[in-house]
């Protein structure tokens, strides 16, 4: 759901493939547990006219300064006409 959430977001052109996904769980959580997710875009470059990004994102519950749940995801999207 994190993840959905944050895609929303981001303003994605048409076309853009999420082509990759690495998530790593540090805790277990109760259900009902407010979190905050951050997001950062750890690398950006174009090759063959494509852009690919890769984002790091966490989610943290409220009140604690550690993550529960850290992940990269990598996204593809046609890059700019020159």
């Amino acid at each position: 759901r994190a993840l959905g959430a944050l895609l929303d977001v981001l303003e994605l052109s048409a076309g853009t493939l999420h082509t990759g996904q690495e998530i790593d769980v540090h805790a277990g959580l109760p259900i009902g547990t407010t979190l905050t997710l951050s997001a950062r875009i750890a690398q950006r470059s174009e090759r063959a006219g494509m852009v690919i990004s890769i984002l790091e994102f966490e989610l943290t519950p409220a009140g604690s300064s550690e993550a529960a749940l850290s992940g990269r995801s990598t996204l593809m999207a046609v890059g700019a006409a020159s």
